[in-house]
């Protein structure tokens, strides 16, 4: 599978938490896509306690 081809990429939003970015995208088919959106996370864990009480 060939990849795209990233023309232009803008960020939208910028947070330390996670950015939103757009990027216009030409597909190996040729297909042009104006604004794929990207949601960029840095790594996490994410942990869930819980209690049993007898």
């Amino acid at each position: 599978m060939k990849k795209w081809q990233v023309i232009k990429s803008e960020y939208i939003y910028q947070t330390p938490f996670g950015n939103l970015r757009s990027d216009k995208v030409v597909l190996p088919n040729g297909h042009i896509i104006e604004n794929y959106y990207v949601n960029e996370f840095p790594d996490w864990v994410n942990m869930v306690a819980v209690c049993h009480q007898k």
